[in-house]
């Protein structure tokens, strides 16, 4: 029998290690680095975002409504995008969106622009009033019940199809710009007989004290006579608020927004700071 001495055995042990290490452990962490997965960080994407730019009393652009700002900021987080804020009139707006420029914020559905255009869920509704001169309020039930009279409403704005197709047929039109200080001024010197709102509180009667209360500040501030406003009982309509992006441009963001609203309605964290009449 032959035996094997301590030096030799340790020499033929390291040699069967290493052996055992270039036949099976090496190939086999080989394989692991090249089939395991790698976890994918999401990358936060940049969305331009197209939102109205309401001027106030100066002419300047208004602060976005904190209410506004949190829904965007939530819908955002959640959707995984940032928002690069592009501020303009509404019909720049709708040109820069109907060229792919965009997701529209703020845009409520006509049959044309569901034909152009992927729109988001409701995000909120807005209800849509007519103001008028107290001493010139009447009484409004229909469209029909704008016959012959001039309405104001923002340039670009769309109310319905039939409004839009009554349009100079039944009534006139004052298109204007986003100034609710200039359209009010308009209003007040009768160049107008009833103006277009859009608010979303649905009592009329607290928005009629709501603008009553602030305009007739302005108007004592300025000195100008004193002139009071009327919110028609019935609304125009009430219009329901998305986001929209044209069709071919859409890679997956309102499926992704869709989710966003529906998840912050359920949790309550997308319901406006809704003004009160009582309230500064």
């Amino acid at each position: 029998m032959q035996f094997i001495t301590k030096e030799g055995g340790l020499k033929a042990a390291i040699s069967s290690w290493a052996i055992l290490l270039k036949r099976v452990l090496l190939p086999g962490l080989v394989f692991l680095m090249n089939f395991t997965p790698v976890p994918v960080l999401a990358v936060t994407r940049d969305v331009s975002l197209l939102i109205p730019d309401p001027l106030d009393s100066k002419g300047e652009p208004a602060p976005i409504p904190q209410d506004r700002k949190r829904m965007l900021d939530y819908i955002g987080r959640e959707a995984d995008v940032h928002f690069e804020l592009q501020r303009c009139p509404w019909k720049r707006i709708l040109l820069l969106a109907e060229h792919g420029e965009g997701l529209v914020f703020g845009i409520s559905k006509t049959g044309d622009r569901e034909r152009m255009f992927h729109f988001s869920r409701p995000l909120y509704a807005n209800y849509v009033w007519l103001v008028t001169r107290r001493d010139a309020r009447f009484d409004y039930k229909s469209i029909a019940d704008l016959k012959g009279r001039s309405v104001g409403i923002v340039a670009g704005t769309h109310y319905g199809d039939y409004f839009d197709e009554q349009k100079g047929k039944l009534f006139k039109v004052e298109s204007d710009t986003n100034s609710v200080a200039a359209r009010f001024n308009k209003l007040a010197n009768r160049r107008m007989d009833v103006m277009v709102i859009q608010d979303p509180g649905s009592d009329a009667r607290d928005l009629e004290e709501r603008i009553n209360r602030y305009f007739s500040k302005q108007q004592i501030a300025e000195g100008q006579p004193l002139v009071e406003f009327s919110v028609l009982a019935k609304p125009l309509l009430v219009d329901d608020i998305h986001f929209a992006i044209r069709a071919d441009k859409d890679d997956g963001l309102i499926q992704k927004i869709d989710a966003a609203i529906a998840k912050g309605k359920k949790q309550g964290i997308l319901a406006l700071d809704l003004p009160k009449a009582g309230k500064q």
